[in-house]
């Protein structure tokens, strides 16, 4: 037995063979001696230096059991793993650091927003390549947004952060596209993940020249494609994401989904008359602007009037609770309207039909509401520019009111 069991009284867990001391600096010493010292404290002192010493065996072995989530997150991506070199440089590593510390911590609202930020799409991440390049991607834009709010730093400072933020854009993109026309429950979380993503970083690019979030001075913009590309992901049949496996376990359903995005339009409080009075009067006389430039009988109709109905809900949903509603809960409801967008009013859009950047100008008005997320910072300023820019004569003392609140 050894000296801890004896001293304490306890039948030993381990078998301790002879053991042999030769060539060691005591070997010299009596045996007496050598017993004596040993047994001061009641220790048996086994030191790793001694030749032919032979770790002691337990008689019983112990069971360890992966518990999840980790016993599942091995098994989920190791063979995808496994399929990837190591191509990512210190710089990468980086950009991984500053995700999980910072950059995911400026989405997240809540506990249940940072476990999914933080953890959940980090370990999707590892599954699906392009996941990972889009959150490094993001993290990159956002570290060249801190570098560009301090004075003493330069341009070349932030130059690095982007280039690398683009290069791992460009290499999602091409690693998403056949993988969405072979769309299936196993890639179903992952390329939701992506399109979102995607659409954060044309955010976090900052406003560019000719690009206004839902059209473009080149044909269609980027963002409100990309935005479409997660309604489509989102319209699969149901059984396809109650299948999958890998992702947000707590993923609604597509119809749930699309239905949680048609906003809910809570009872008009009296307490905020003043407040509604502000954007009614103006969107009153806009929807007479509607009805006299499009006949019943055209077929652009209906859309247009879905698409102000929809517009004066968000309105009604977010300036009555504006002042106790989370920053992070009006997200869904102004970017929702984006995403429910009639395919013919988007094509309106793309052509910067007037009546359409009429509308979509009293939509900006609802950005400002979340303009302090940083990858927001300038676009609502940006976007507005771009629909007066863009309007004829004739349509633009229609935006008088979204201009006045945006500048």
């Amino acid at each position: 037995m050894c000296g801890q069991c004896t001293r304490h009284n306890m039948n030993c867990d381990y078998a301790v063979g002879e053991l042999v001391y030769r060539g060691s600096p005591s070997s010299n010493q009596p045996e007496s001696n050598r017993g004596q010292s040993a047994q001061d404290d009641g220790h048996t002192y086994i030191s790793s230096f001694l030749f032919d010493f032979q770790i002691p065996k337990r008689k019983h072995s112990r069971r360890f059991k992966m518990h999840p989530p980790y016993g599942m997150l091995g098994q989920g991506f190791s063979s995808a793993l496994a399929n990837y070199p190591f191509e990512f440089s210190a710089l990468d590593m980086e950009l991984f650091h500053n995700y999980l510390s910072s950059t995911s911590l400026t989405l997240a609202d809540d506990e249940a927003g940072r476990q999914l930020l933080q953890t959940r799409l980090p370990e999707l991440g590892f599954s699906f390549n392009y996941v990972l390049r889009l959150l490094l991607a993001f993290s990159g834009f956002h570290i060249a947004h801190l570098r560009e709010r301090c004075p003493q730093q330069n341009s070349s400072a932030t130059e690095p952060y982007v280039e690398r933020a683009e290069r791992h854009v460009a290499i999602a993109l091409r690693q998403i596209i056949p993988s969405v026309t072979e769309l299936n429950p196993d890639t179903y979380h992952a390329l939701y993940a992506a399109s979102s993503f995607m659409c954060f970083c044309t955010l976090a690019r900052g406003p560019q020249p000719g690009d206004y979030l839902a059209f473009s001075s080149t044909g269609q913009a980027e963002c409100l494609t990309l935005l479409h590309g997660v309604r489509s992901i989102l319209q699969m049949p149901e059984r396809m994401s109650t299948q999958a496996e890998t992702g947000p376990k707590s993923r609604p359903s597509a119809e749930s989904t699309t239905a949680h995005s048609e906003v809910q339009v809570p009872p008009f409080s009296e307490d905020h008359v003043a407040t509604a009075a502000e954007y009614l009067i103006p969107l009153s006389q806009v929807r007479q602007l509607v009805l006299n430039e499009l006949q019943q009988s055209d077929p652009r109709h209906a859309s247009y009037c879905k698409v102000y109905e929809d517009l004066v809900s968000v309105f009604q949903s977010l300036r009555s609770q504006k002042h106790y509603l989370p920053r992070g809960a009006r997200v869904p409801y102004i970017f929702g309207w984006l995403f429910r967008l009639p395919g013919l009013f988007v094509a309106d859009l793309h052509k910067q039909q007037p009546l359409s950047l009429v509308l979509f100008a009293f939509f900006v008005v609802l950005l400002k509401d979340i303009s302090g997320y940083w990858f927001m910072k300038g676009w609502p300023e940006h976007i507005m520019a771009g629909i007066y820019h863009h309007l004829d004569e004739k349509h633009r003392p229609w935006i008088q009111w979204p201009k006045e609140e945006i500048m």
